[in-house]
This record gives structure tokens, C-alpha cells and sequence, in this order.
């Protein structure tokens, strides 16, 4: 239900009930949290990796993994070794800054 404010044509309101309903619809359509999740260590990576001056090579040598592995992590399709990851001498500090960064925010919120 829109409301309309007087002497304003064309400017209309939404109700207070509207706006729940429109954020209640949108929470619904929004992707599962696995999938938030997967999206974020994904880009944690890419970050990373590209922090550190490392082509997908040079990070999977870094990190220890064949770089189709490394490539699959990075589009998602598959789930990564954190452990790896963090160890990695090159790519490891800049790893865990993202994982602070992007996770660190998600537990404050």
C-alpha cells in the first residue's frame, strides 16, 4: 500500500508494513548462507593472491597445491584447505587479512 504525500504529486510512501514485507521477500531470495560463505572465501583468495603479487602459478606453488586446484578455489568449486592456505609463506599473512577482514566483520554484526 502506497500512501501519498499532499502537495507532492508523484512522491509516494511505503507503509511500515511494506518495507517488512519487501525485506522478509528479499531475505528469502537472497542465496543460502553456504553459498555467502563459499562466495566470500573465494574472493579471500583472489585478494590475497593478488595482495602478494602472485599469478594462480605462483600462489600454488606458494600454498603447496596444484594451480587447477588453486584455479577451483577461486571460482568455488571446491572447498579449500584454510590450513594450507594460512601456512602459505607468501600468501599466508595476506590470507589471514582477509579472512579477519571479510569473517571479523560478519561475527561483529
Amino acid at each position: 500500500m502506497a500512501l501519498r504525500r499532499s502537495g507532492l504529486p508523484g512522491e509516494a510512501l511505503s507503509s511500515s508494513c511494506d518495507v517488512f514485507e519487501r525485506a522478509e521477500r528479499h531475505a528469502q531470495s537472497v542465496s543460502t548462507p553456504k553459498t555467502n560463505t563459499s562466495a566470500l572465501l573465494r574472493g579471500c583468495v583472489r585478494r590475497a593472491r593478488i595482495a602478494a603479487s602472485l599469478t594462480q602459478e605462483g600462489a600454488a606453488l606458494d600454498v603447496g597445491v596444484h594451480v587447477g586446484t588453486l584455479q577451483r578455489w577461486e571460482r568455488g568449486e571446491s572447498a579449500l584447505d584454510v590450513q594450507k592456505l594460512l601456512d602459505a609463506p607468501k600468501m599466508g599473512p595476506f590470507f589471514c587479512r582477509e579472512w579477519d577482514r571479510v569473517f571479523g566483520a560478519r561475527r561483529a554484526a
